[in-house]
């Protein structure tokens, strides 16, 4: 009669090698990770989400109002932070007019509200508009927008 009879380890060597292999995997995911960008900071492979989303200023308003002179509106999408500060610019021939304010965070943006630019620089004609906005950590300006003045 012939006996089948594994060795007294061999069992034992799979289970140890199949366990160093999953540690091997589990240690090669925690380590792997990526940079955040614009800094030095590493953030764990499974919190990507947590990577700035790219920053746009986006102009919703600009015009001119008897009384109030010219005014500039919009947010900054892809960050929510408050502490930034928005500048409105307006710009025709050798002449630029800026005003700024305090941003906010929002529920899903940084909101620049109206910025009113009431300055006898701004005369009649067609300007070109634009809405900036800078933290300690971003920096970004709007398209350009015409802004025209009676």
């Amino acid at each position: 009669m012939r006996s089948t009879s594994r060795s007294r380890y061999g069992g034992r060597r799979l289970v140890v090698a199949a366990a160093v292999l999953a540690g091997v995997l589990v240690a090669a995911v925690v380590l792997l990770v990526v940079r955040d960008r614009g800094s030095d900071t590493p953030v764990a492979f499974g919190d990507a989400e947590r990577l700035p989303a790219a920053v746009e200023v986006v102009v919703t308003a600009a015009g001119w109002t008897p009384g109030s002179g010219a005014e500039v509106a919009g947010y900054v999408s892809g960050i929510v932070e408050s502490g930034g500060e928005c500048t409105a610019t307006l710009e025709r021939d050798d002449v630029r007019v800026e005003v700024s304010r305090p941003a906010t965070a929002d529920a899903t943006t940084t909101a620049c509200g109206w910025l009113e630019i009431n300055d006898a620089q701004v005369t009649s004609g067609t300007w070109t508009a634009t809405l900036s906005y800078r933290s300690s950590t971003t920096a970004a300006v709007s398209d350009e927008t015409s802004l025209d003045v009676p």
